[in-house]
């Protein structure tokens, strides 16, 4: 391993261990301070703790980061590294997991690379070269855009690996929020779901020409075009429309019927995935003039 990134590792564990050392200590001399009543104790504690904590916290981030850049110059695998780096050791930690596994394929590993990814929280650990005792570095990545930016882009890529086995995957966001019980600023969350791509199965001609746009595109663009909005139409229940739909497309209507509950959406409620279905219909129509 090269020294610049050997340093860089070993500075990162050594804060966490001072750090979660101090905090260990700040515990102690403050339940002491709390049964001698000692409120003005308490408070100048409490801020020379925090001080010292965003310090180090600091000091963390600014190496994390560095090690991000460090690992795309030496191709070092970490859960944070460059999606290049990810990639360059994607078929080989694919072998291992065969190996392991003798009996499983490619479905099965990217199920486990997304299952990893959505509990990437649970998943940042890094450990120095010279000890065994593996960190959780978690709690020092928020505002880190390095990683969220590589997150995403890793996500991606096994969104498009999945897509050649027939299959996608489903992202949902939740916004991140202060929690004033445990005083701890708790960041946005994704929550992953790999789901069968819709129309992979072609059964004939005319179908493959318009499955180039999947059922929840065609039904955003009819819905963009008027289309249920015509009386008959915007009266008649879902399973109704949709068999209309299918009638004209020999899609499947039960498919059809869950993208026309997708319209009732609310703008908060929108996956990534369907953003980006109304986003192509959008460019299509654009197109147009």
């Amino acid at each position: 391993m090269a020294k610049e990134l050997n340093d860089t590792i070993t500075a990162i564990v050594s804060n966490i261990e001072t750090l979660e050392s101090k905090q260990l200590a700040y515990n102690d001399k403050r339940k002491v301070l709390q049964n001698e009543d000692d409120e003005l104790g308490i408070h100048f504690l409490d801020f020379a703790s925090e001080v010292e904590a965003a310090e180090y916290s600091e000091k963390i981030k600014t190496d994390l980061i560095e090690l991000y850049k460090l690992s795309g110059k030496h191709n070092y695998f970490f859960p944070d590294c460059p999606l290049e780096v990810y990639k360059n050791n994607f078929q080989e930690k694919y072998q291992i997991f065969k190996e392991e596994y003798v009996d499983v394929g490619m479905y099965e590993f990217i199920e486990k690379e997304v299952s990893f990814f959505d509990l990437l929280n649970n998943n940042r650990f890094i450990s120095d070269v010279d000890s065994e005792k593996k960190l959780n570095y978690s709690h020092y990545t928020t505002d880190i855009k390095h990683f969220e930016y590589s997150k995403k882009s890793k996500i991606q890529f096994l969104t498009e690996e999945l897509n050649k086995l027939g299959f996608g995957l489903e992202v949902c966001e939740s916004d991140g929020y202060y929690d004033e019980i445990y005083n701890y600023h708790v960041e946005s969350s994704t929550t992953l779901t790999i789901v069968p791509i819709e129309n992979k199965e072609v059964h004939t001609i005319e179908e493959v020409d318009f499955k180039k746009l999947t059922t929840n595109q065609i039904v955003v663009l009819l819905d963009k075009l008027g289309f249920f909005t015509h009386p008959n139409i915007e009266e008649a229940p879902k399973v109704k429309q949709a068999e209309l739909i299918s009638l004209i497309t020999g899609l499947n209507s039960k498919n059809i019927k869950t993208s026309i509950q997708k319209l009732d959406k609310k703008p908060s409620e929108i996956s990534v995935s369907y953003q980006k279905d109304i986003d192509k219909i959008d460019k299509i129509l654009d197109g147009l003039v």
